[in-house]
C-alpha cells in the first residue's frame, strides 16, 4: 500500500525488455488523486498518469518537456479513479509507442521514439532502469502487478 504523502513512490526491481505489457490491479482507499506508473521505453523512464490533477486527467509524462496537464496525451474526464472500487490498468509498450488502458478503455496513448519523454525529479524510484509505481496524497492498495515481456526476457536487480 502506498502512503497519503506527495510523490509516494514503490521502487520495481526488475529491467524489462524493449517491448512489454504492465498490468496493475489496484484501489484508492483515500484522497481525490490518482495512480502513477514509472516506465521505462527506448532508454528513457517516464510515467502514465491515470486520475492525476485532481482525478481529472490522464497522461503520460513528461512529453516533449510538457507536464500532463498540457501535452498531447492528456486525456480529461470528470472522475477516472472511484475511492474504494478495485481498478486495473493495462501499459503497453512497444518501440514506435506506448499505449494505456483502464478498465478496458484506451485512456491516452503517444507514437514515439521516446527520445523526448522524461521523468520529472520528484517521480524518480531510485533508480532510472526500473520500474515504478505512485501516488499523490491518495493511498493505494495494489492488488497485483504482473508485467508479460514481448521482446525477450528482463532482468531483476538487487534492490538498493
Amino acid at each position: 500500500m502506498s502512503p497519503n504523502v506527495r510523490n509516494a513512490r514503490i521502487r520495481i526491481p526488475y529491467r524489462p525488455p524493449a517491448e512489454y505489457d504492465l498490468r496493475i490491479t489496484f484501489t484508492r482507499t483515500a484522497g481525490t488523486d490518482g495512480m502513477t506508473q514509472m516506465l521505462i521505453a527506448g532508454g528513457r523512464q517516464f510515467r502514465c498518469e491515470i486520475g492525476g490533477y485532481g482525478n481529472t486527467l490522464s497522461h503520460f509524462e513528461n512529453v516533449n518537456g510538457l507536464a500532463g496537464n498540457n501535452n498531447r496525451t492528456t486525456a480529461r474526464k470528470e472522475a477516472w479513479l472511484s475511492t474504494g472500487k478495485q481498478h486495473h490498468s493495462l501499459v503497453e509498450v512497444r518501440k514506435d509507442g506506448v499505449k494505456a488502458f483502464f478498465d478496458g478503455q484506451l485512456a491516452t496513448e503517444v507514437k514515439t521514439d521516446y527520445a523526448k519523454l522524461s521523468l520529472q525529479k520528484q517521480w524518480d524510484p531510485g533508480d532510472a532502469t526500473v520500474l515504478g509505481l505512485g501516488s499523490f496524497f491518495s493511498p493505494m492498495i495494489f492488488h497485483g502487478v504482473e508485467l508479460t515481456e514481448i521482446s525477450g526476457p528482463g532482468t531483476f536487480t538487487r534492490p538498493k
